[in-house]
């Protein structure tokens, strides 16, 4: 992979139909972004950032499809299988 410079944000920004794409040094950043960087991704020295412009009313009808740490159904446990006996 090539440098991360002015024209390769440019290609990638073209490529996924980006409207803004940057790098923020963790460490030179506010603190909130340093405590949030070090929470989820130890060690991280910098972080890609990036926005897409999205219709708002597009964005009212995202919901999450589960909270946090909430399991999907059926992940905990295979399917069901009913067994019958012969009495």
């Amino acid at each position: 992979m090539g440098k991360f410079d002015a024209n390769f944000r440019e290609e990638i920004k073209k490529k996924l139909g980006l409207e803004l794409l940057g790098v923020a040094s963790v460490d030179s950043g506010p603190r909130a972004l340093k405590e949030r960087t070090a929470a989820l991704l130890p060690g991280a020295k910098s972080v890609v950032v990036f926005a897409k412009e999205m219709y708002r009313e597009i964005v009212g009808l995202l919901r999450p499809s589960k909270g946090v740490g909430e399991a999907d159904p059926g992940s905990l446990s295979g399917p069901t299988a009913i067994f019958s006996t012969a009495v």
